[in-house]
């Protein structure tokens, strides 16, 4: 697929852009299909060219449909508010018993999510650029998912001040971005339950880093005994049948996902796992057998997101089309270019390819 035309947007924004459409072009042509006013949203439609004034679709028969903004998109933030807005009236005018399109579907499997409180009980640094955070009490609700279940941590309250019991991910989202407390997604490595069954402890691993104001800087300082609240689990990780090999690919975010894929593998599948970290003082402990085969690549000094590692390394895995299925996570503009290779130049269907960018660079 060729790059969509982003016109109006300074570099950065036009990056970001860049990759949130093919995203949506890749994974959600029915919602694009239902914005684009399209009478059967599994039609499918794409994005071709963004401006600050309208977003351009072109239908399956070559059509073109420019929806106008109401308001002057200037951001990624602004983009993702229009449309949300302009996904609403479509659905606002569809008949009452038109299905729902995938990203709404994953929109209402997140209304019901429920915000818990917890407490960090214990603290283990599981390599130079990996601490785990063990959280235990206030999980009864936690619904364990697929092995890639992710929640959104907050560590303070919506204000900025201290975590109280009314904190929750909706007022989180809703106060000042200016002033409310560090929150991010984490993925779940491990979930251990009580006795009965029930989620008793939580583990999270935060990737480090010395950027002031975020969950990783609050980390670096955390004790044991702090009130931190979740939201979630959310997941995507549904291989489908038949599945006799799993390939997972990422940096160190992903770190947490594939080792808990890893440790969920069945026994009747293979894996190989490719992994970018910083040096070999960062590599983590991950589940091993005769069935699991990690290589792990080094930057040795050079910028995390900045190289093409494990897209060279992907190119050379010679894996089975119809039996495979792709995990991978990583900076958004390298998750970008793996999804981009499974979906366009090897032609694998959307269900095969769970490619995801966790962070931006």
């Amino acid at each position: 697929m060729t790059d969509i035309t982003i016109t109006g947007f300074d570099d950065r924004a036009a990056g970001e852009l860049q990759e949130l459409t093919l995203h949506l072009n890749d994974e959600h042509t029915d919602t694009l299909a239902l914005v684009a006013g399209l009478p059967d949203p599994s039609d499918g439609a794409s994005v071709v060219a963004v401006s600050p004034d309208v977003v351009t679709f072109v239908d399956t028969n070559g059509g073109r449909h420019n929806i106008a903004f109401a308001a002057d998109v200037s951001s990624l933030e602004t983009l993702q508010g229009e449309f949300m807005r302009l996904l609403g009236e479509a659905r606002a005018s569809a008949p009452p018993d038109l299905a729902l399109t995938s990203l709404e579907e994953e929109f209402a499997a997140t209304a019901g999510l429920p915000t818990l409180h917890t407490t960090v009980v214990a603290i283990e640094d599981v390599s130079a650029g990996m601490r785990q955070l063990t959280l235990r009490g206030g999980l009864e609700e936690y619904e364990p998912g697929s092995p890639d279940q992710f929640v959104f941590l907050m560590t303070g309250g919506a204000d900025g001040g201290a975590l109280t019991d009314e904190q929750t991910f909706e007022s989180y989202v809703e106060a000042d971005a200016e002033t409310r407390a560090a929150g991010a997604y984490y993925t779940v490595r491990g979930v251990r339950t009580d006795a009965h069954g029930r989620p008793a402890e939580l583990d999270l691993w935060i990737v480090r880093h010395d950027h002031p104001g975020t969950v990783a800087a609050w980390a670096d300082g955390v004790e044991r005994g702090t009130p931190v609240a979740i939201w979630g689990p959310r997941s995507n990780y549904k291989p489908p049948e038949p599945t006799t090999q799993v390939a997972l690919l990422g940096d160190e975010t992903a770190l947490p996902a594939i080792g808990a894929i890893l440790d969920d593998l069945p026994a009747d599948r293979s894996a190989t796992a490719v992994v970018e970290v910083a040096d070999p003082t960062h590599v983590v402990p991950l589940p091993a057998s005769a069935r699991i085969d990690v290589t792990w690549f080094f930057r040795d000094g050079e910028p995390a997101g900045a190289t093409e590692r494990l897209l060279g390394a992907l190119e050379q895995i010679d894996a089975p089309a119809d039996q495979t299925s792709w995990f991978g996570a990583a900076e958004v503009r390298v998750a970008g270019a793996l999804r981009r290779h499974l979906r366009h130049d090897r032609d694998l269907p959307r269900d095969r390819v769970m490619v995801t960018g966790y962070w931006r660079r």
